[in-house]
């Protein structure tokens, strides 16, 4: 299922060789002003390529006191990161993704909440989106 808020980092994009697009320089502008609230994943899509998704936790079940936790090996990838916790979200696009890899990822802030799209691949090549709208991110470093 394609993720419709994916604006640049998609399926399409990835197999076409990772060219550039247009309009990416306006996207990578509008971080400029979200940096500082949701850590590495303002500051570069590509920083948790290849960080291999380990497991996939939900606590609490009320939408505003809940968390998902995101644990994966970054060995692989340039973030020193080993979890990413989203704090007071809502699955807005579901994928299954543990075991998949993170390819690329668009964020954008709309209200007071960040909507998060992430690209994954599977080891069979399959394609998965996921989208989550959340209140805060906390990252843990190895």
């Amino acid at each position: 299922m394609k993720g419709d808020n994916m604006k640049f980092f998609t399926e399409e994009w990835f197999r076409g060789g990772c060219y550039n697009l247009p309009g990416i320089e306006q996207y990578y502008e509008s971080l400029k002003s979200i940096r500082g609230q949701v850590g590495l994943l303002a500051e570069e899509p590509f920083l948790f390529h290849d960080a291999k998704i380990k497991n996939v936790v939900e606590k609490g079940n009320n939408k505003w006191n809940n968390e998902l936790i995101l644990k994966f090996d970054s060995s692989q990838c340039l973030a020193n990161i080993s979890m990413l916790v989203l704090k007071n979200y809502d699955i807005l696009l579901f994928s299954e993704i543990k075991g998949c890899w993170w390819l690329a990822h668009e964020i954008y802030k709309h209200n007071q909440l960040f909507i998060l799209n992430i690209l994954f691949i599977d080891n069979k090549d399959n394609i998965k989106y996921f989208e989550i709208e959340f209140e805060k991110v906390i990252e843990i470093e190895h």
